[in-house]
C-alpha cells in the first residue's frame, strides 16, 4: 500500500481526493477509482484485464465483414476444430483420454490421419501435463515417437502451481505460431482457487481465458 494508509484525517484517500458525499455521480466513481488504486487494484481479485478486451470495438457493416474474412479459418482437426477454436475431450473417468489425447499429438506431428478418420494439418505440439511425472510422459515414447521428439514439446507443472492463471502466462509467452496444437491435460488440475466446475459462469471464464490463449497463439488462420 505504500505506506499510505496512514496520516490522512479529512476523509481523503491516499491519492487526495475527499469523499464526495452525496454530490454528483461522477466525483463519486471517481473516489472509489482512487481508493481501488491505491489498495493495488480490484478488490473483488478478479485476473488482470488483457489490454485487448479494454478496446471498445466499433460495429462494422455486414459488406466489410465478409471482404475481410473471405474464407473461414484454416483446419487444424478437420471436421471438428479451426485455428484459433478450443476442444474439449470428454469422457469418463479412467478411460485412457491421456493416451488418446497423445496420440493426437503424435499424429499431428507426422501430419497423419488421427483414428484413423480425421484428417489433420500437421505441426509442431505443445503438450502442458499438469499430472504425470516426467518419467511417465517419457515412458510412454514409442518408435513413432523416437522419430518425431523434436516436434512435441512438453511442459510439465506436476507438483508446481498450475492453476490457469499459471497456465496461461506460461503459455502467452510463447512466440505466436509456433505450435499447431496446444493441449492441456487434465483440465480440472487448472481449475483456479474456489472454482466451481458446476457453475455455467465459472466455466465460461475458464473457457474465455482459453479462447484468449488460442487466438493469442495463433499467429497465421
Amino acid at each position: 500500500m505504500n505506506g499510505q494508509t496512514n496520516g490522512s484525517t479529512n476523509g481523503a484517500p491516499p491519492g487526495g481526493r475527499r469523499h464526495p458525499g452525496h454530490g454528483d455521480d461522477a466525483d463519486r466513481s471517481a473516489w472509489l477509482r482512487d481508493i481501488v488504486d491505491a489498495l493495488g487494484g480490484d478488490p473483488r481479485g478478479s485476473p488482470d484485464p488483457d489490454p485487448a478486451d479494454a478496446k471498445v470495438e466499433a460495429a462494422v457493416p455486414l459488406s466489410v465483414l465478409m471482404r475481410d474474412n473471405p474464407e473461414l479459418r484454416r483446419p487444424i482437426i478437420i471436421g471438428c476444430l479451426r485455428a484459433g477454436q478450443v476442444g474439449n475431450l470428454i469422457s469418463t473417468s479412467k478411460s485412457y483420454k491421456t493416451y488418446l489425447i497423445l496420440d493426437l499429438a503424435i499424429s499431428m506431428s507426422e501430419g497423419s490421419e488421427w483414428l484413423g478418420r480425421f484428417g489433420l494439418s500437421g505441426g509442431r505440439v505443445l503438450l502442458v501435463d499438469l499430472e504425470l511425472q516426467p518419467p511417465d510422459i517419457a515412458r510412454a515414447k514409442g518408435t513413432r515417437l523416437d522419430a518425431l521428439g523434436e516436434r512435441i514439446h512438453v511442459m510439465s507443472f506436476r507438483g508446481r502451481n498450475a492453476t490457469i492463471e499459471h497456465v496461461e502466462r506460461h503459455l502467452l509467452a510463447q512466440p505466436a505460431g509456433r505450435y499447431e496444437l496446444v493441449v492441456i491435460d487434465p483440465l480440472y488440475k487448472c481449475y483456479p482457487e474456489k472454482f466451481d466446475e458446476n457453475s455455467n459462469a465459472d466455466m465460461t471464464n475458464l473457457y474465455r481465458r482459453f479462447e484468449r490463449i488460442a487466438e493469442r497463439m495463433a499467429a497465421r488462420w
